[in-house]
C-alpha cells in the first residue's frame, strides 16, 4: 500500500510506502515497475510526499547574421556581443544549431564546417565550384551541384564519404532536396533552362519542366 504518490518531470512515478520505504519507477517499463528503485527508507509512515526537482535549463538562443566581415553569432540573451564564426569571403552558410557548428563554402571553394567555438575542419574539396549546397540534418548529408564539372555530389558528414551520383550536366543548379531524398536541379544555358529531379536511389533523373519562354533560373516556392 502506498501512502503518498508523486509524478516527476520524466514521467516515473515517485511512491512513499507504509513501512517508509520510498521508490521511484517508471509506469511504462513492466521490468522498472517489477524492481523500483529506492530513493530513500525511513522509519516511520510518509503521509505527504514533495520533492523539489531542478528546472531544465532552457537552450540558448541564436541568430545569425552575414557581413563582409564574416558570419556572426549573436546569443538573442545577449545582443550587444556578436561573436564572429566564420571568415570573411565565405557563402553559402548552413547553420546546424542543435549540433552547434555551420557549413559554407569558403574562398577556395572548400565546403567547411566550423563549430561555434572556432574548430573547423574541411568536408570536401574535390569540386571547382559550387552553385549551391543543401543540407539534411536529419540523415546529415550534404548535397551539392558543380557547375563546372557538371556534378550533383551527395557527401555524408559523420562516414566521410563523397558520391558524384549525377554528372555530364550543364551548368547544374541545385534547387531543392526534400525529406525523401528526391532532389531538384535546373540546367541548361541562361536562355533555356530545365528543372530535373532525381534522388539519392535513382541512377536516372527526369524532366518536369522545360520551357524556353521561361529564361532565367528557375525557383522552388
Amino acid at each position: 500500500p502506498s501512502t503518498a504518490v508523486l509524478l516527476d518531470p520524466k514521467g516515473h512515478l515517485v511512491v512513499a510506502k507504509e513501512d517508509g520505504r520510498v521508490v521511484s519507477f517508471n509506469p511504462a517499463e513492466p521490468r522498472s515497475r517489477a524492481q523500483p528503485r529506492l530513493i530513500m527508507e525511513v522509519p516511520d509512515k510518509i503521509e505527504v510526499l514533495e520533492m523539489d526537482f531542478p528546472k531544465p535549463r532552457p537552450r540558448p538562443r541564436y541568430e545569425f547574421y552575414p557581413s563582409k566581415g564574416g558570419l556572426y553569432r549573436v546569443d538573442l540573451d545577449k545582443p550587444d556581443k556578436p561573436v564572429p564564426i566564420a571568415r570573411p569571403g565565405a557563402s553559402n552558410y548552413i547553420v546546424d544549431a542543435p549540433r552547434k557548428r555551420l557549413f559554407y563554402r569558403d574562398q577556395d571553394n572548400r565546403v567547411v564546417m566550423e563549430t561555434f567555438d572556432g574548430n573547423k575542419q574541411t568536408v570536401d574539396d574535390e569540386a571547382e565550384d559550387i552553385s549551391n549546397m543543401i543540407y539534411d540534418p536529419e540523415r546529415e548529408i550534404m548535397t551539392l551541384t558543380d557547375p563546372k564539372r557538371g556534378e550533383v555530389v551527395v557527401i555524408n558528414i559523420p562516414r566521410k564519404q563523397r558520391k558524384v551520383i549525377y554528372n555530364k550536366l550543364q551548368n547544374p543548379k541545385l534547387l531543392s532536396v526534400d525529406e525523401d531524398g528526391k532532389i531538384l536541379w535546373s540546367e541548361g544555358d541562361e536562355n533555356d533552362r530545365r528543372v530535373l529531379e532525381g534522388s539519392y536511389a535513382s541512377p536516372t533523373p527526369r524532366t518536369i519542366l522545360q520551357s524556353p519562354s521561361l529564361p532565367g533560373e528557375p525557383e522552388v516556392v
